[in-house]
């Protein structure tokens, strides 16, 4: 990646697992407040899905928004690590889980989801150890 990307990339590596912060938060953390743009191009250029968890980055209005993988992946694993940190926080946007309310995911415990069977992101649950 490019030496900007490189480092919206390590500001979301300091993101906590259950934690969101949006594009214009994560733009102050690098120094940039007036770039919210070019931090989610750089959000969006990230290849490596959960290595460099973009999908704790989420709109200034409170919805998900985009995910390279698909939004329905963006949600379990909001989901997943909202269920295994005991956490509500959302540091500053107040996440909304449209996909939760039709079945599209369902938690099945403390530290683990599950996919409706039509998803067509199914998986099988996620568990932490």
């Amino acid at each position: 990646g490019t030496p900007f990307q490189l480092r919206v990339w390590n500001a979301l590596l300091a993101i906590p697992a259950g934690a969101r912060v949006t594009y214009g938060e994560l733009a102050v953390r690098i120094g940039m407040p007036r770039a919210a743009r070019a931090v989610a191009g750089a959000v969006a250029a990230n290849h490596l899905a959960v290595l460099i968890p973009c999908h704790r980055v989420v709109r200034a209005d409170g919805d998900a928004g985009g995910y390279r993988w698909g939004q329905r992946r963006k949600l379990a694993l909001l989901a997943a690590e909202q269920a295994a940190t005991h956490s509500t926080v959302t540091h500053g946007a107040a996440v909304r889980y449209p996909s939760l309310t039709n079945g599209a995911v369902k938690i099945v415990g403390p530290c683990a989801v599950a996919l409706a069977d039509d998803c067509p992101a199914r998986t099988r649950p996620v568990r932490r150890p």
